[in-house]
């Protein structure tokens, strides 16, 4: 036998350090040691909040000090901390790569959400699905593409950007929860965004194509329909393409409906470095004669 076979390879790449950022409360312990360093973990990564490290000088300084060795910092937005919110500006101030995660969207600053981010809803589960995904494409991808991952892209629906507005659209009565819009998708970023590379997705309880066959349907476990663009077009940098949506109520609503309704829809861009998120409410009013 030679001295090659049965020989394993060793990979003796260091592990990405990942460095946590998140409030400093009993409610998030949960959601780092069952979530957050797990994932880390499982994907080959270390992982640490600056509670766990023994060191001496000054509480701030150690942050300082371990987000500018860090690979990857990890933050956790929820509840708007504002401790976490500066040291997240420090992180970005300095290039670092970073995943945010939040259990409700709107801890995510508008301006922010084009950044690779974790929206759990409150599931450890979910949390550690999706930041093991990232933590390992993170590890797997080279580093002079890592600030490629970032999802800059708006939406517009007339002269409104989903970005920075909650958008409530008013739906006449007799036609119920109904939809009848271009919506105006701009690339924002420096690459362009090429079909295959990303999908355009409308994301609803009640709302279905109207006589469409350009839309995908998926019924989800939530029980919401995602409807996915089947020909996303190349959209080149800082350029725009308008999508077409006529979006009417299932059969099973109408019955149900009543003025001053509310239904959540939102739109949601997938890349294969994260997703956006863009959502809207449907308000039915009286009709108008």
């Amino acid at each position: 036998m030679s001295s090659s076979e049965n020989t394993e390879i060793v990979n003796t790449k260091p592990k990405p350090y990942c460095f946590v950022l998140m409030p400093f409360d009993e409610i998030f312990k949960d959601v780092y040691h069952r979530g957050i360093k797990p994932a880390c973990n499982d994907a080959d990564a270390f992982c640490e909040r600056v509670d766990e490290q023994i060191y001496q000088g000054a509480f701030i300084e150690r942050i300082y000090n371990q987000i500018s060795k860090a690979d990857l910092v990890i933050a956790d937005m929820t509840g708007q901390n504002p401790n976490v919110f500066y040291e997240v500006g420090y992180a970005h101030a300095l290039g670092k790569s970073t995943v945010l995660l939040t259990s409700k969207v709107d801890d995510i600053p508008s301006d922010l959400r084009h950044l690779p981010h974790v929206i759990y809803d409150g599931s450890l589960t979910k949390l550690y699905d999706e930041l093991k995904r990232h933590v390992e494409w993170f590890s797997t991808t080279p580093v002079e593409k890592h600030k490629d991952a970032n999802i800059k892209i708006d939406l517009f629906i007339g002269k409104h950007n989903l970005s920075s507005i909650k958008l409530i659209e008013d739906c006449q009565i007799k036609h119920g929860f109904f939809m009848d819009e271009n919506v105006t998708i701009h690339n924002a970023g420096v690459s362009t965004l090429r079909s295959g590379s990303y999908t355009f997705n409308i994301i609803s309880k009640c709302c279905r194509p109207f006589e469409s066959r350009e839309y995908r349907e998926t019924k989800l476990p939530s029980g919401e329909w995602q409807l996915t663009l089947i020909d996303a077009p190349n959209i080149l940098p800082d350029s725009y393409h308008s999508v077409y949506v006529n979006l009417e109520p299932s059969r099973e609503f109408i019955q149900t409906m009543m003025v001053g309704d509310i239904e959540p829809l939102k739109f949601k861009i997938i890349t294969d470095n994260g997703y956006r998120e863009f959502p809207i409410r449907l308000k039915l009013i009286p009709d108008i004669m």
